[in-house]
This record gives structure tokens, C-alpha cells and sequence, in this order.
């Protein structure tokens, strides 16, 4: 088994102990030939969103390899055609993340909207702060238009923290939901005064 990355010490004491294991022992992506090359012969291959898995590295790994697992939800970085093609199991990590990426999104709207990266740097500067009342004046959520994107886990989760926040929640998805609040994306983006992306990488979706 390669693991391409520093994983949890409690991943790779499990790892360790149900397969010879050939680890990346620093927070460093390994670089492109020696990932090629330590991929030989592995029956497994444990990698991260930015180790492209590819036909090249499929072919490099050969015949013994039987499962890749990434340590994501999305598997836009897996050609998996190509897996298949070969006979290869990809597993992925839907759900653990859902709840965290959420959060990820609901709080990088709240620092946007509430200027604290703004208010952090210009205090890392050393550049005054003035107790006067337009100054670093941020927004409420209360009341704004939140414009979901893609409506699976994620975005469900993230809708919900929004109404808690006294948003209203608008969304959109490849397939209909039926559910209220849906709306066709063009109205979205006209009404939302926030619009979070919850929506894979496909061809469809980077064209648009």
C-alpha cells in the first residue's frame, strides 16, 4: 500500500497494520515521477484531491493494483473511466466532510460579510483601529438571500446553518428537488446577495 501523504496517526497505524506500507512521510504532495515510481507494484494507492490518478499512474502501478481510496468527497482528480477500464475500485469519503464543509462556507460568507480577515490583516499591519461608527462597518446575514448552488449534502447542510442565520435560502441543481426555494439559476443569481457553489467539477459545470 503507497500513501502518498502524512496521514492521521491513527490511519496509519491501521494502514500499517493490514499492509506493507510505503508512506509519504512529510505534508508535501510527492512529486510526479517519484509517485509514478513508487506506485509500481502497489496493490493499493491512498492519495489526496491533488494526486491526478490517472491512466498514466494506473499503467504505472500495474496489474496488482486493485483499489485507490481518496481522502475526499469530490473525484474530479480520479480519471474513472480509466479505473474501471482496469478493473480498479475507487473508494471515496462521502458524508465525514459534510458537516465541515459546510461550516467552511457558512464562515467564510460571515468573515466576508462581517470584514474579519479584512480586520485581521489591517491589525497584523499595525494600522489603526478607529472606534467610529461607519468604520469596518460589515453586514448582518439577517435578512440577505442566500443563493445555493448545487443542492446535495453540502449544500442542504450549508442551507440550513443559513436559516438558521435568519437567511432566506434560495437553490439550484442539475436535477430538480421539488423542494422549496428552487429556483431556475439565472433568478438565483439575480436575487441571492450571497451565492455558495456546492456543485462537482464536470464538464457541463466548468464550461459553464
Amino acid at each position: 500500500m503507497l500513501a502518498t501523504r502524512c496521514f492521521a496517526p491513527a490511519v496509519r497505524e491501521r494502514l500499517a497494520a493490514l499492509f506493507a506500507l510505503d508512506e509519504n512521510t512529510t505534508e508535501d504532495p510527492l512529486p510526479r515521477d517519484e509517485l509514478l515510481r513508487r506506485a509500481t507494484g502497489r496493490a493499493g494507492i491512498m492519495v489526496t484531491p491533488v494526486d491526478r490518478v490517472d491512466a498514466e499512474l494506473l499503467d504505472a502501478a500495474g496489474p496488482a493494483l486493485r483499489v485507490v481510496a481518496t481522502l475526499s468527497v469530490g473525484l474530479d482528480h480520479v480519471d474513472l473511466p480509466a479505473a474501471r477500464a482496469r478493473g480498479v475500485h475507487v473508494a471515496h469519503t462521502p458524508d465525514v466532510l459534510t458537516h465541515a464543509t459546510a461550516e467552511m462556507a457558512i464562515a467564510l460568507m460571515l468573515s466576508l460579510l462581517r470584514r474579519v480577515t479584512e480586520g485581521d490583516r489591517r491589525i497584523r499591519a499595525g494600522r489603526p483601529w478607529a472606534l467610529t461608527p461607519n468604520f469596518m462597518l460589515g453586514r448582518s446575514a439577517l435578512g440577505l438571500v442566500f443563493g445555493c448552488v448545487g443542492y446535495g449534502r453540502i449544500g442542504r447542510a450549508a442551507s440550513e446553518m443559513a436559516r438558521a442565520l435568519g437567511m432566506e435560502v434560495l437553490h439550484t441543481a442539475r436535477r430538480p428537488t421539488g423542494l422549496p426555494g428552487e429556483v431556475p439559476l439565472a433568478e438565483l443569481l439575480a436575487r441571492a446577495d450571497v451565492v455558495s457553489l456546492h456543485c462537482p467539477l464536470t464538464p457541463d459545470s466548468g464550461d459553464a
